[in-house]
C-alpha cells in the first residue's frame, strides 16, 4: 500500500508537472493557451488530485499512530500544556502571512511538544487534519475562480479558517478537543 501511495504521488506529479510545463512552454512562444475546462486543465487537475491523494496515503502509512496513553497520561492537562496547545492552534494564523506557515507552524510545535501530554498529541492531529483540509478546499476554490463561484469559496474558507482557529485556540485553553468541520481526517 505504501508504493501504491508513492506511485500514485509521483504519476500525479509528473503528469502535472510535464502539462504545466507544455502549457508554459507555448504561452512563452506565443502560441495559444488551452482554456479553462479543455483536456489539458482537467488532466492537470486530476493529476494534481492523485499526487495529493498518493501523498495523504503514503503519509499515512509511514507515519503510524502511536500506542494509546497509558493510565499515567490520563492526567489532566496542566496550564502549560493548554497554553502550548493555544499557540499550537493560534500558529496557524501566521498563513496570513507567510506562506504555508498555517501548516509548518502548527507541525512544527506538535512534533516538538507532543510528548509532554496526549492532549498536545490529539489537539496537534486535529490542527494538522484542519489545516491540510482547508488548503485543499482553497486550491478547489482557486480551479474554480475562473468563475465567481470560486473566489467567493476561496473567501469562505479564509474566513471559516481564521474562526474556527480561534475558537481551537480558545477551546484548548479550556481543556476541550477542537471540532473543525469539513475536516479530512489524514492522522
Amino acid at each position: 500500500m505504501r508504493l501504491f501511495g508513492l506511485v500514485l504521488f509521483v504519476a500525479g506529479a509528473a503528469a502535472v508537472w510535464v502539462i504545466l510545463g507544455s502549457v508554459i512552454r507555448d504561452w512563452l512562444n506565443g502560441l495559444p493557451v488551452a482554456t479553462p475546462f479543455s483536456v489539458v486543465w482537467i488532466t492537470c487537475l486530476i493529476g494534481g488530485l492523485s499526487a495529493v491523494s498518493g501523498a495523504m496515503v503514503f503519509v499515512r502509512l509511514v507515519i503510524r499512530p502511536e500506542e494509546p496513553p497509558t493510565s499515567a497520561d490520563t492526567r489532566a492537562p496542566d496550564r502549560n500544556t493548554r497554553l502550548w496547545c493555544r499557540w499550537l492552534h493560534a500558529s496557524a494564523l501566521g498563513g496570513y502571512l507567510i506562506p504555508f506557515a498555517h501548516i509548518a507552524l502548527p507541525v512544527i510545535i506538535w512534533l516538538s511538544k507532543r510528548h509532554l501530554h496526549p492532549f498536545v498529541d490529539a489537539n496537534g492531529r486535529a490542527a494538522f487534519n484542519f489545516q491540510i483540509s482547508t488548503t485543499l478546499l482553497a486550491l478547489i476554490g482557486l480551479f474554480f475562480s475562473v468563475f465567481v463561484i470560486g473566489l467567493l469559496a476561496m473567501v469562505a474558507v479564509a474566513i471559516m479558517h481564521l474562526i474556527m482557529t480561534l475558537v481551537a485556540a480558545r477551546r484548548a485553553t479550556r481543556c476541550e478537543l477542537p471540532a473543525f468541520p469539513l475536516t479530512i481526517n489524514v492522522f
